[in-house]
């Protein structure tokens, strides 16, 4: 994934919590009459003249290279926080899984914090958090209250700096991730099915290989294999930290510096130059299992991220497959 496609995909997810966190609640409630209908149009005139939130976000780069992006709102007292690491399973080499591995080993425990505690210590205070792992990035999230953020900001500090890899860690996650690989993938048509459509996709490319990791990978991978990976992945410049809500921002850059600001810089952070060759015809895979209604998952060549028929090739996916209402369901 190239730099300008994580960071647009971080400001995306920053102004989604940003509105997610000033919403309030919706009103259910059916609005209906000629009134009402006028007073929503005059609502809706004169967005283009309304603020973009981005305008006021602001970006800092410390000198280990962490980039922090900050977007201060105080409707409500409430902070999204996402630690983004530039790490997924695209980056790995011998052993596929070790990035979603680690979403499961960051709440494990490190040196000063013990296995399940940081999210006990969150969870105490009224806050959620949440991981997700992608072809290209590991994100870990927190909404908490405002007085809650210097802690989650300490605590994500604690497990990136002295994180917990050991044997009996590993060997504990391990059984979770594989029994999730089971549930999700191996005894669900579907799942099966789209892990067949990308490996026929790229040929050469890691985005082949599941998220996940193919089970004998994650059955046999080594600490050292995790250390490795973690150690050359969880460093300052390859992480972005976004914030939203409502904190301050000066204050919260000071916590910042304090804990994230003296993790030492990478010198080099390994990528995958594998590029995938032009395909040059149809490709097709017959996936056998025992079910009553046949499963189709298909994909084509698309544009790159940022043309300009993006948004229409997703309106159409959305027609042809999405939900029970599409016309693929349909017919």
């Amino acid at each position: 994934m190239h730099e300008t496609r994580f960071g647009a995909l971080i400001v995306a997810s920053l102004m989604s919590l940003l509105l997610l966190a000033g919403s309030g609640g919706a009103d259910d409630s059916s609005v209906t009459g000629a009134d009402d209908v006028n007073a929503t149009a005059g609502l809706l005139s004169p967005l283009s003249s309304l603020e973009d939130p981005v305008d006021r976000m602001l970006e800092t780069q410390f000198e280990n290279g962490l980039r922090v992006l900050t977007l201060e709102d105080h409707a409500t007292p409430v902070v999204s926080f996402q630690l983004w690491v530039r790490v997924g399973s695209r980056d790995e080499s011998r052993y596929t899984g070790l990035a979603h591995l680690f979403e499961h080993m960051m709440f494990k425990g490190s040196d000063n914090i013990p296995p399940e505690k940081h999210a006990q210590l969150i969870n105490a205070r009224g806050g959620r958090i949440n991981a997700f792992t992608s072809r290209d990035f590991t994100v870990y999230l927190a909404d908490v209250t405002s007085e809650t953020l210097p802690l989650v900001i300490e605590l994500e500090a604690e497990r990136v700096a002295n994180l917990d890899i050991s044997q009996e860690t590993l060997d504990s996650e391990r059984q979770v991730v594989l029994e999730e690989r089971r549930m999700r993938t191996e005894d669900r048509p579907m799942g099966r099915a789209l892990e067949a459509l990308m490996a026929l996709t790229y040929t050469a490319h890691p985005y082949r290989w599941p998220v996940i990791g193919w089970r004998s990978d994650v059955e046999k991978a080594t600490v050292e294999a995790c250390r490795e990976f973690f150690d050359a992945y969880y460093v300052p410049n390859n992480m972005v930290i976004a914030i939203a809500g409502d904190f301050e921002t000066g204050p919260t850059l000071d916590v910042i510096r304090r804990t994230f600001g003296k993790l030492p810089r990478a010198t080099r952070i390994p990528r995958n130059p594998t590029v995938e060759p032009v395909q040059t015809g149809e490709r097709r895979a017959i996936v056998h299992f025992d079910l009553r209604a046949p499963v189709l998952a298909a994909a084509w060549p698309a544009p790159a991220s940022g043309h300009v028929d993006g948004e229409a090739l997703d309106i159409l996916s959305t027609i042809l497959s999405a939900g029970r209402s599409s016309r693929l369901y349909r017919r």
